[in-house]
């Protein structure tokens, strides 16, 4: 049977006195799941397209995977059957909606690890410029949606540790 990797979806937020636990995937550990078929085949997910300007908060429209034969692909989100947090896996029935992608039509894409993860963005309230270390996604409504940017130093940690540190008390 193959072997399952237990990722906290968890991420603590402090302010003051008081934390407040927020059970969002991040990026970070996000991209450490695998895209998963009723045939058993199985791939890893390189990076996440999302749709700009259609909303307030981002909607992912398409994972990205490399197949067998290293071609990147593309797979849109209403292909996905559901998500399963604690085995780190997204299932699809197959992967027949999947589509190659040029390197050309992939630089058109916004892709979340790729042009937003650690990109300078502005924090409005604190009229400051700051990196995005990490990002928060948000299952609602049959969408996952991009829903803020983690500008801790913890995220780095976090990120540099692959999870085994900076995630909060336990």
């Amino acid at each position: 049977a193959p072997r399952c990797r237990k990722i906290s979806t968890r991420y603590w937020y402090f302010e003051s006195k008081f934390s407040i636990v927020i059970d969002m995937p991040l990026l970070s550990t996000f991209l450490q799941f695998r895209v998963c078929d009723d045939g058993g085949r199985r791939y890893d997910l390189d990076d996440i397209a999302i749709a700009l300007l259609e909303s307030d908060y981002p909607t992912v429209t398409h994972f990205v995977y490399r197949n067998s034969e290293r071609q990147h692909m593309m797979l849109p989100w209403h292909a996905v059957t559901s998500i399963d947090w604690s085995h780190s896996r997204i299932h699809v029935k197959n992967f027949d909606a999947a589509q190659p992608v040029t390197d050309g039509s992939l630089r058109q894409e916004v892709l979340l690890k790729r042009d937003v993860l650690d990109a300078l963005v502005l924090d409005l309230f604190k009229r400051v410029t700051t990196r995005a270390n990490d990002l928060l996604l948000e299952e609602e409504n049959g969408k996952l949606l991009l829903k803020a940017a983690d500008t801790s130093s913890l995220a780095i940690l976090r990120r540099l540790s692959r999870g085994l540190f900076g995630s909060g008390p336990s």
